[in-house]
């Protein structure tokens, strides 16, 4: 697993679990073994992963990624998730970027926030996460202690117009 590990990387040198280390693998296997994602997962990486209960009897991984790799894992977004799926027995597979959220500015201060660090913003981003390419779109409740809580689960092709 000692490889596996440079496709994990957690905050304040807190130590993956077994979930975790189990999707930073499966990321080693495909950059390993798949030509295609060979170049393209090679300086990227992931922050977490969870496993969550969609229905009772659907589930669904999400995969917490640094913000600044958003735009290298969207590039191959569809291909990941439909081979993630593959190895993971079907599994819902959604890429969700960390943001992070900064205090208001005091009166004196002089750096602005920016407008996409605000609290609204960032909660309006994590709401809805539409997997591009998928059947499913996820909705989620964004609890304080960085838990994400299924909202609802809905067909894409029943919501007109989903944001990717």
């Amino acid at each position: 697993m000692f490889t596996a590990r440079k496709k994990i990387a957690k905050e304040k040198g807190q130590e993956p679990d077994s979930f975790e280390e189990s999707v930073a693998q499966a990321l080693f296997d495909l950059e390993a073994t798949n030509q295609d994602f060979k170049t393209d997962l090679r300086d990227l990486y992931i922050s977490s992963a969870q496993l969550i209960d969609v229905t009772p009897s659907k589930n669904a991984i999400i995969i917490h990624v640094p913000y600044r790799l958003l735009k290298g894992f969207q590039k191959i977004q569809q291909r990941l998730v439909r081979e993630l799926e593959k190895k993971f027995s079907g599994k819902d597979v959604v890429l969700v970027a960390n943001r992070r959220i900064m205090p208001k500015t005091k009166s004196g201060s002089s750096k602005a926030r920016p407008r996409s660090r605000t609290l609204t913003s960032v909660r309006y981003h994590l709401q809805a996460v539409c997997c591009g390419g998928q059947s499913l779109c996820v909705q989620f409740i964004y609890l304080c202690n960085h838990v994400l809580i299924p909202l609802r689960s809905v067909p894409v092709d029943v919501i007109a117009g989903c944001d990717h």
